[in-house]
């Protein structure tokens, strides 16, 4: 039923944006001009393909939770409400993306020495059978790291006067990194994730204003809100991902109205909740992670031409202009500059030098 409302929506948004009626073709009726109705429609949307770098903050605090460490595990408990420990626990190792349950191990010894391991955050940790228990509300342990990333997106958009409205999808290969604690790192093992990347997979609409426009330049900014899919590095049976919005500045400069350079930087604001069993309890924890990321990404948008060039060898008109075509007999608007240039130019503004002073003709044109 909702890839039905999907397909709905999109006829409905393409009907809507290639309504013959809002393209002004009546002059084109009245005279009897062709124009390919599909290249018509088709040049309405622009296609953008990019590619960057991307750093992702992975960040997560263990409030709420117990922490036990040693040499060779790691592993959180869940708190119950009654504050209740045994002297033998299992917890959740793996907790940033597919929770397991660890082995159970005895902490009984820690309680006949002289300090309670759930307040003392320091042990030495270079020998094998020492191990750190703590309790992450009073120690305000929190773990992070900065990941890098490849993200690839690819756009269709519709600029309406000042507006811009679009969709698109994003694949982004992710590399890993330990995670440290934030404060006290010194003191605590960093979390190894159990894998070395991963992907996401990123479906999103797009609300966009152009507000500076300025010869060929342009700067246009875009709110992309959408749903964010993982590989199987992340066990979506115990995840619960929100929508992800992504703020951006899109940095345009236009070689004709059919080609743009786009360079972007945005930020984006995401989180997951990973549901973490509780120790001898079905009841489940809620463990937030927040990955943020800053991108930067370059690529290319294209408009498909709504008429084709003229297929007349000894036409050298840069216009957009009307022709008798040879082969049909019939009127038919044709342009006269490939898509990299201005279509209608004014002059100067295809051929900025004059041809005496091209770098080809320079010592033509000077006699000494």
């Amino acid at each position: 039923m909702g890839s039905n409302k999907c397909f709905l929506f999109t006829a409905f948004f393409f009907l809507a944006l290639f309504n013959q009626e809002s393209f002004g073709q009546s002059i084109y009726k009245q005279y009897n001009i062709y124009r390919n109705p599909i290249t018509v429609a088709l040049n309405k949307v622009a296609w953008t393909v990019s590619w960057g770098y991307s750093t992702t903050n992975f960040e997560h605090s263990l409030e709420g939770f117990y922490l036990y460490q040693t040499g060779e595990n790691q592993f959180i408990l869940p708190k119950l409400s009654n504050g209740a420990i045994s002297d033998i626990i299992s917890g959740q190792s793996d907790w940033l993306n597919s929770p397991k349950i660890s082995p159970a191990v005895n902490i009984g010894d820690s309680y006949q020495i002289g300090y309670n391991p759930i307040e003392s955050p320091v042990n030495n940790l270079e020998i094998d059978s020492d191990y750190l228990f703590i309790d992450g509300d009073s120690t305000a342990i929190n773990f992070r790291s900065f990941w890098s990333g490849i993200p690839i997106n690819i756009v269709a958009h519709h600029d309406f006067n000042n507006f811009r409205f679009g969709m698109g999808v994003n694949f982004e290969k992710l590399w890993s990194k330990p995670l440290a604690v934030v404060h006290g790192r010194n003191h605590y093992l960093s979390y190894h994730p159990n894998f070395k990347s991963t992907d996401f997979l990123r479906a999103f609409g797009i609300l966009g204003y152009k507000f500076y426009s300025e010869w060929n330049y342009a700067v246009v900014g875009e709110v992309m809100l959408g749903k964010i899919w993982s590989s199987s590095e992340f066990d979506d049976n115990q995840i619960n991902r929100s929508l992800f919005y992504n703020l951006g500045l899109n940095f345009e400069y236009h070689f004709s109205e059919y080609l743009r350079l786009i360079v972007k930087p945005s930020y984006e604001i995401k989180d997951y909740v990973v549901n973490v069993p509780s120790n001898g309890s079905e009841n489940l924890t809620r463990l937030t992670h927040r990955y943020n990321s800053l991108t930067l990404q370059m690529g290319i948008s294209i408009n498909i031409p709504e008429i084709n060039r003229s297929p007349l060898k000894e036409d050298h008109v840069q216009l957009k202009h009307v022709i008798t075509h040879p082969a049909t007999g019939r009127l038919e608007e044709v342009r006269g500059q490939p898509i990299w240039k201005v279509q209608n130019p004014k002059i100067g503004q295809n051929h900025r030098k004059l041809i005496q002073y091209k770098r080809k003709n320079r010592k033509n044109s000077n006699p000494f």
